[in-house]
């Protein structure tokens, strides 16, 4: 299956500044097996050649879209020195500047190839770019995290004058080899498998400059760069650019292309620090060096403070940073990058209020999760009291989190919900919520937990504990006066209390009735204001006992009666 841009992860290609390469000296071989393409069989005489003749001529070199790169080399006509390319030059006003032949000299050795971009918007064409690609299986195998050091010449030349940005050269890596998978070839068409693929190129070179000299010059490249994949077996190289960006940098109205001429590829391991560029926080990794004996571990390009002269340094991840090795081949730097997963800031302890459902959420949506509970969710709900515990990955990082969450009782309120007073007799009642964080009383605004209360109101109170929970009661204090009742047990017909006169406040109506010891009335009275002389039927009672009832009825409630007895001297 060939290898999409979806299934290649990039070392990031890190490409590494070469001076942090400088005096290095190459490792292993080119992993390249026919860098100059000289391995081919008898050439014809002419300026390009199909994709099977192409693909048959040379041992090593395929062209994956069955395209027409071209393979020229000083043996392909007897007697003749130098490979020979047709190549009009025109202006960005489509002039022709010159129709020349070009003179092609192979950096080393007797071949080279070309390839290009084709593009036309002509309508005797059905489709408007033509890519053409070179392919062929490495030597060896990418090894993953080992640095490899890229070299190339070319020449790069136009139908035109390109004063805009042109697509780059494009060096892709696959673990399998690049091909079209169509029935028809891929010349002259974008819609093929091949072009959907979406290949991301792990290096691409951009800008490259051109030449237009009849006899040019080849240009040196060179690179590095690390791969995190295992398994790539293949290099493909050509355009890579998608239709998108050529619509807007090369389409024109006829005719035209933009083409490398390439020779003696190379890539080759080169000494470097062998170690992963991202860590987990606080993993201890081993790294190891291709420098060789004696080297030395840095925090600094000088190497001013050594950390370690071991040829393996555990290093211990606790930060992202630089970490730079010498040895007998030069020094190599790699930055690398620690990964810490952000575990939550919880408390070992946290409260929730009985009437609530406390959310602990533990980080970012994309963390894998594994709740003790069972869920893999960012965040769970808790109901009950109890031990929660979360772990958190982010690729290979992993971290844990716990807490006890303790489901708190809403505060209570030991108040009743209705109370009484009279004014009238200026009563004050207390009202004491008790022993609580913070209390509020309404609509009096006030904070006391006790308060005093000497009118008629209807209250709300709110109280909260230490942990945020609340609880709320509404409370009535109204009006009732009760009557308040003095009565004498005693008259003295010739004293002091000549007459009975019971004391009675806060009354709507009193009765009073006066009877013998036989239960005969001997007097009946209702009002406000009772009192009773003594006589019966207009002469004084004998001095003895008497009894008497009295029915109050209050300003407020149920009527109260009163029974006694009374002694008359």
């Amino acid at each position: 299956m060939i290898s999409k841009l979806g299934r290649v992860t990039l070392l990031g290609v890190t490409l590494f500044c070469l001076l942090t390469c400088m005096a290095q000296k190459k490792v292993g071989f080119n992993l390249i097996p026919d860098s100059s393409f000289e391995n081919h069989g008898l050439l014809f005489d002419g300026n390009s050649i199909n994709a099977d003749s192409f693909n048959k001529l040379n041992k090593f070199w395929s062209e994956p879209t069955n395209n027409t790169p071209d393979l020229l080399s000083t043996e392909y006509k007897k007697g003749t020195k130098l490979p020979k390319f047709y190549y009009p030059l025109r202006d960005n006003y489509f002039n022709t500047i010159s129709d020349d032949t070009i003179l092609l000299y192979p950096h080393s050795g007797n071949s080279l190839v070309g390839f290009v971009i084709f593009s036309t918007a002509n309508t005797f064409v059905k489709y408007k770019y033509s890519r053409e690609f070179i392919q062929t299986s490495l030597s060896q195998k990418i090894k993953p995290n080992v640095k490899y050091h890229v070299s190339f010449y070319y020449i790069k030349k136009s139908s035109f004058v390109i004063r805009d940005s042109t697509p780059p050269l494009g060096f892709f890596f696959s673990d399998t080899a690049v091909k079209n998978r169509d029935s028809k070839d891929c010349y002259l068409r974008t819609d093929c498998t091949f072009f959907k693929e979406q290949y991301n190129p792990q290096l691409q070179f951009y800008n490259l400059p051109f030449s237009y000299s009849k006899t040019p010059i080849w240009e040196h490249i060179t690179s590095t760069f690390k791969s995190r994949d295992t398994g790539l077996s293949y290099l493909t190289i050509g355009h890579f650019s998608d239709t998108t960006f050529l619509d807007k940098h090369f389409a024109r109205d006829y005719i035209q292309e933009i083409g490398y001429f390439i020779d003696d590829i190379s890539i080759h391991e080169t000494p470097c620090i062998v170690a992963p560029d991202t860590l987990c926080f606080n993993s201890i990794t081993p790294i190891t060096t291709t420098l060789g004996m004696p080297y030395f571990w840095s925090n600094k390009p000088d190497g001013s403070d050594t950390l370690s002269t071991d040829s393996i340094f555990n290093y211990q991840a606790t930060q992202s940073k630089m970490i730079y090795a010498f040895g007998q081949f030069g020094k190599d730097s790699l930055y690398i990058n620690v990964l810490r997963v952000k575990r939550p800031q919880w408390q070992d302890t946290m409260h929730f209020c009985s009437d609530s459902v406390l959310i602990l959420k533990a980080g970012p949506n994309n963390y894998k999760y594994m709740w003790n509970t069972g869920s893999n969710l960012p965040s769970v709900n808790i109901n009950k009291t109890g031990q929660y515990n979360v772990t958190l990955k982010d690729g290979n990082c992993s971290d844990s989190a716990s807490t006890y969450v303790i489901k708190e009782n809403l505060p209570l309120i030991s108040l009743e919900k209705n109370y009484t007073i009279c004014q009238a007799y200026s009563d004050i009642i207390v009202l004491d919520a008790g022993d609580h964080y913070y209390c509020n009383w309404q609509p009096i605004q006030s904070n006391d937990c006790q308060i005093f209360i000497s009118y008629f109101v209807d209250l709300t109170l709110t109280v909260k504990d230490k942990y945020g929970c609340t609880n709320t009661q509404e409370i009535s204090v109204k009006n009732n006066c009760y009557p308040r009742i003095f009565i004498p047990n005693a008259m003295h017909l010739d004293g002091v209390n000549k007459t009975f006169a019971p004391q009675i406040m806060y009354a709507k109506t009193i009765e009073l009735k006066i009877f013998s010891r036989w239960g005969e009335i001997l007097f009946t009275q209702n009002g406000q204001k009772i009192e009773w002389d003594g006589k019966y039927q207009g002469e004084y009672c004998m001095p003895g006992l008497y009894y008497f009832t009295i029915r109050v009825t209050p300003l407020d409630g149920e009527d109260i009666i009163d029974k006694g007895c009374l002694r008359i001297f």
